[in-house]
């Protein structure tokens, strides 16, 4: 590293209450082929920059989509999604509140005009070229997070500039499409539900933290998210649980109290769903991936 690029007065940097604070709002991930990474579902959506090389990733039940270099997609909160280096990858994850504006009066609501009336599930996730002066903008943070340069507010100035420059050099079409997965008609009722979803809540509780009638509730849902509460959760429920199988070495005992499950119904849930014993899927998972 050049020596004008040097991150100094490090050990003060270390010290500050800002410095590499929880939960990176921009982080750089430099992968392996063949590496896995995650995304968890909690209450942060992510946008992947991919800088160099070829990743292969699959969100919750969807089959598995490519991203080469020079390309990026969205990942909505409440929905897990993996991925594979195809080959040796660098990626750049911009994670994003409920709260995502474009800019100081460009918010996400603003794009629900421009949706397409109807996507496939082929065509979610949404794939875009990176512009040019995103990808340098790209470029100038990867060395500045290789430095060392890991301060929360540098972070969260990079995350508003790239969001910035997405409400700048595309068009508005190209966003509804790429954040479609977090629009709805009804947006405030949209992220109401995705914003109180946790992986072990139930119906009931769904239902209870939305502040709304049941009958209300279960028929504004249908009709924003095209299928039952029950149902989405389960489907929610069999992309993380198939992803903590895989990307993480928790025990299914572990895994049955962050879902909510009793030991006994995790192993129903994981043979009805998911077509095998927690510790079948992960065994075939692990000879996948040594495989690959």
């Amino acid at each position: 590293m050049k020596e004008q690029n040097r991150w100094l007065y490090l050990q003060e940097h270390f010290t500050c209450k800002h410095y590499a604070a929880d939960g990176p709002v921009v982080q750089l991930r430099v992968l392996e082929a063949g590496e896995y990474i995650h995304h968890e579902s909690d209450q942060r959506s992510v946008l992947c920059f991919v800088l160099e090389g070829a990743l292969g990733f699959c969100p919750a039940e969807r089959k598995e989509h490519g991203a080469k270099a020079g390309e990026l997609f969205f990942v909505p909160q409440g929905e897990t999604c993996w991925g594979r280096a195809r080959e040796a990858s660098v990626v750049i994850l911009c994670f994003l509140d409920a709260s995502i504006a474009l800019c100081n009066t460009y918010t996400l609501k603003n794009l629900v005009d421009f949706m397409p009336e109807k996507m496939s599930d082929d065509e979610v996730p949404v794939v875009l070229p990176i512009s040019d002066l995103l990808m340098a903008e790209l470029a100038v943070t990867r060395t500045a997070l290789t430095t060392g340069l890991f301060c929360y507010h540098y972070q969260r100035d990079k995350r508003d500039i790239f969001l910035l420059m997405l409400r700048g050099f595309y068009a508005k079409e190209e966003l509804a499409r790429l954040f479609a997965p977090a629009l709805s008609r009804d947006y405030e009722f949209k992220q109401t539900v995705l914003g109180a979803y946790s992986p072990a809540i139930n119906v009931q509780e769904l239902i209870h933290r939305s502040g709304m009638p049941p009958t209300s509730f279960n028929r504004k849902f249908v009709d924003v998210f095209g299928t039952t509460p029950r149902k989405w959760l389960i489907d929610r429920k069999k992309g993380n649980i198939l992803c903590d199988l895989l990307m993480t070495e928790l025990s299914t005992k572990e895994l049955a109290q962050k879902y909510g499950l009793s030991a006994n119904y995790f192993n129903v849930f994981c043979q009805q769903h998911l077509g095998g014993a927690p510790l079948d899927i992960r065994k075939n998972g692990a000879a996948h991936r040594n495989e690959a």
